[in-house]
């Protein structure tokens, strides 16, 4: 494989459409369904550059010889280039996910942030919130923990948020199609909460609060061929050029 996308389960993914329809090269979708799996996927390194999605962003920092320090910054690597055997780590998703915001005009600045997830996807949302200038960055999880500030969902609800992302896999296969894009008084980008999720926008629905709802790129979920004029190029070759110098 020289480009790619490796995760637990891909069934959801857009990567390979979008990529060989804008870039022209060949794309894998690679299913690495247990740790042990793509540690020796990683470890024979046969690739020439790859994205990263859920659950190995965190993982694949261990087998990086050099990482961004961005990437190392929020704790989680998405794209990785193979440079003579050596494996640099980067984090476009930053790019992608602050581009998504300005593109669809979501101000953070000032606002009370609400992240769905604790996984490394959280860690990059969190920092793109946080350098916009967001007044507080919560974060929900199913299992919070109070030493981390972390907040349960039926807690969430009274949490105040003006912006809600989600960063959990909720919602990626398009179970439900009436999710918050179909609710009056929320502004909603693409998918984001799905069933379990279901009870806690209504309460915030009722509130009669502005709500925002938005959901991180890490899975390309916008769909095949779309591309804002404006969009940085943040692909796996893209990344390998930068590591070449060209």
């Amino acid at each position: 494989m020289e480009y790619g996308l490796i995760g637990a389960k891909l069934g959801h993914s857009y990567s390979k459409i979008i990529h060989e329809m804008l870039c022209g090269y060949h794309y894998d979708l690679c299913p690495l369904p247990t740790e042990e799996e793509a540690r020796a996927f990683l470890a024979k390194r046969q690739f020439k550059a790859i994205n990263v999605t859920i659950p190995y962003k965190k993982l694949v920092m261990e087998y990086c010889s050099y990482i961004d320090p961005r990437a190392k910054a929020i704790g989680a690597v998405n794209t990785v280039v193979n440079k003579s055997g050596l494996l640099y780590g980067y984090n476009t998703d930053y790019m992608g996910f602050a581009h998504l915001c300005e593109a669809h005009g979501v101000e953070l600045a000032g606002r009370t942030v609400l992240i769905l997830g604790t996984g490394g996807t959280h860690n990059t949302t969190s920092a793109v919130a946080r350098d916009k200038g967001a007044a507080k960055v919560l974060t929900v999880s199913r299992h919070p923990d109070p030493e981390k500030g972390e907040l349960s969902y039926a807690e969430a609800v009274s949490s105040g948020a003006q912006i809600v992302i989600n960063t959990t896999p909720a919602g990626m296969l398009c179970q439900n199609t009436k999710g918050a894009a179909n609710r009056p008084g929320m502004a909603a980008q693409q998918q984001s909460t799905a069933r379990p999720r279901g009870g806690m926008m209504s309460a915030v629905r009722r509130s009669s609060r502005s709500v925002t709802c938005c959901s991180a790129p890490r899975h390309r979920s916008a769909g095949a061929g779309y591309r804002p004029a404006s969009a940085p190029e943040c692909g796996p070759r893209a990344a390998e050029r930068c590591c070449r110098g060209g």
